[in-house]
C-alpha cells in the first residue's frame, strides 16, 4: 500500500493544496495500527472495511463515512473523517488497480 508521504501528497491534491492537519492525520488514521506490533490480516482489515479477505463495496464505504461525519459537528472531526475515508479510496483503488 502507499506510504503516508503518498497519502498526504493525494490529501494536499484532494484539498486543493491546502490540507488541514485532521485531514492529513485522517489519510494515515488507518494504517496506524501498525503502531501495535505484529497484527493479523484480519485486524488491518477491521481498519480497512476488509471482511473475509474482500474488499468493501464503494457504498458501504460512502455509508460509513456519512455515518461518522454526523456523529460529531465540529469541522476538525468532519476533517478527520473525510482523511479517513480519502485512505479508503487511495486503499481501494490501489488494490482494485494493482492485479
Amino acid at each position: 500500500m502507499p506510504w503516508p508521504m503518498v497519502n498526504f501528497a493525494i490529501s494536499t491534491n484532494l484539498s486543493f493544496g491546502d490540507p488541514s492537519p485532521n485531514f492529513l492525520l485522517g489519510s494515515i488514521a488507518p494504517d496506524a495500527i501498525h503502531m501495535r506490533g505484529y497484527i493479523s490480516r484480519e485486524e488491518k482489515g477491521v481498519t480497512h472495511l476488509v471482511r473475509n479477505d474482500r474488499l468493501p463495496a464503494k457504498e458501504l464505504i460512502m455509508e460509513k463515512c456519512k455515518e461518522y461525519l454526523t456523529k460529531r459537528t465540529e469541522i476538525e472531526w468532519k476533517d478527520l473523517v473525510l482523511g479517513y475515508f480519502s485512505h479508503q479510496g487511495i486503499y481501494y483503488r490501489t488494490l482494485c488497480y494493482s492485479a
